[in-house]
């Protein structure tokens, strides 16, 4: 029996994956950064933490502590409790 789709090969296409508080948090904060012009490098250092760690909180593969969370707020010129609300539904 033919079909009119080609053969697929290698993996079956990934499903996307469900948004969830830490990618919601990571999305808010590029959204924050970049609205402000600063560079993750410029954020992770008035953070105290490398670059990839921004990286990472903005990606959803990772989150910030709470001491982290209040250094970003103060970088940001936002409050601490709006991002931990934003982190923690």
């Amino acid at each position: 029996m033919q079909t009119d789709a080609p053969a697929r090969r290698g993996r079956p296409p990934r499903n996307p994956r469900p948004q969830t508080a830490q990618a919601a948090f990571g999305a808010s904060l590029y959204a924050l950064r970049a609205s402000r012009r600063i560079s993750a490098v410029e954020l992770a250092t008035a953070c105290g933490v490398s670059p990839h760690a921004v990286w990472a909180w903005e990606a959803g593969r990772s989150r910030p502590l709470a001491p982290r969370i209040r250094r970003l707020a103060q970088a940001l010129g936002v409050a601490a409790d709006e991002m931990l609300a934003e982190l923690y539904p």
